[in-house]
């Protein structure tokens, strides 16, 4: 019998801490947290301006994390339909096959690393140049071979320049070769 009163009680609380976060929600912008706890007191809602004012953090921080996400998924949209549009004219002016489509690649950029090199994809310009040179780019891994599914892969952009028309196989040759003779 007990249990069932701490359930029911625990319910209640979690009801008047969930109308709370809304009440504040929805007024924090405008008002101060004085005004807040009267608000609160109104609906019958005891809280303390330590509480009010952590809530407040909460909901700011999860703003900023939410607009992080936004603007990243927008540059990660613009990115993919750039390299999309620039492989297919590729593809055409070559004569090569090209099936990739734009949910493919969102897949691949939203995982955020080089097939290769497990680099993590930057969309900031360094210096004055294009583009990053950890910025995704597509690579043919038989650069005979048209960009299809099956022979293509997410790679960052200086790996894809270092390969150029080459094989996988000779370029990690000659990576393996610095290495050995830098270290």
């Amino acid at each position: 019998m007990e249990d069932l009163e701490v359930q029911e009680n625990s319910k209640a609380i979690q009801a008047d801490n969930n109308i709370k976060i809304q009440i504040i929600k929805k007024y924090y912008k405008y008002i101060s947290v004085d005004f807040l706890l009267l608000i609160l007191s109104d609906y019958g809602l005891k809280s303390s301006k330590f509480e009010v004012e952590s809530i407040i953090s909460s909901l700011r921080y999860q703003s900023i994390e939410n607009t992080k996400v936004s603007a990243n998924s927008n540059i990660i949209s613009f990115r993919a339909n750039s390299i999309l549009n620039n492989a297919k004219s590729r593809a055409k002016k070559k004569q090569l096959n090209f099936d990739i489509d734009i949910q493919w690649l969102r897949d691949k950029l939203d995982k955020g690393r080089c097939e290769v090199t497990g680099l993590k994809f930057k969309y900031k310009k360094y210096d004055d140049s294009k583009t990053s040179p950890y910025a995704p780019s597509l690579d043919r891994i038989n650069p005979k071979k048209g960009y299809t599914k099956d022979n293509t892969q997410v790679v960052i952009t200086n790996y894809n320049k270092f390969k150029s028309n080459h094989h996988t196989k000779h370029t990690i040759k000659i990576a393996k070769a610095i290495l050995k003779h830098k270290v």
